[in-house]
C-alpha cells in the first residue's frame, strides 16, 4: 500500500536532492534509490514523520557514499569525515536551539 503522501514527499525530496548534493554522480544515485519509498513502511504515517525518516535515510546515504568512494587511505577520508561530522553537529546544535551560529551549508 502506498502512502497518500508519496507524491508530495517525492517533490520535496527532489528539491532537497538538488539543493543538498552538488556532485552529479551522487545526485543521480540519490534520485535512483527513490528515498520517498520509505513511505511504504507505514502508509498511514503523517507527512512530517515520513519526511523525518526520509531526511535521515538521505543523510545516511550521503555519509555512506562519501566513505565508500573514499576508501583509499591516501584519499583524505579522515578530513572528509571530520568535516561532515562537524557540519552535522553544527546543523543539529542550531536546530536544537543549542547554538545561535548560522546554519552550515548543506552541500556535500
Amino acid at each position: 500500500m502506498m502512502s497518500p503522501h508519496y507524491s508530495k514527499l517525492k517533490k520535496k525530496v527532489a528539491a532537497k536532492i538538488d539543493a543538498w548534493i552538488s556532485d552529479e554522480h551522487v545526485r543521480r544515485k540519490a534520485q535512483i534509490i527513490d528515498p520517498p519509498l520509505f513511505s511504504i513502511w507505514d502508509p498511514h504515517a503523517s507527512l512530517d514523520r515520513l519526511e523525518t525518516i526520509t531526511w535521515y535515510s538521505m543523510w545516511i546515504f550521503l555519509w555512506d557514499d562519501i566513505i565508500e568512494d573514499s576508501a583509499a587511505p591516501s584519499s583524505g577520508i579522515t578530513d572528509k569525515v571530520s568535516w561532515i561530522h562537524q557540519q552535522a553537529l553544527r546543523y543539529m546544535e542550531y536546530h536544537l536551539g543549542l547554538s545561535s551560529s548560522p546554519v552550515p551549508s548543506l552541500q556535500y
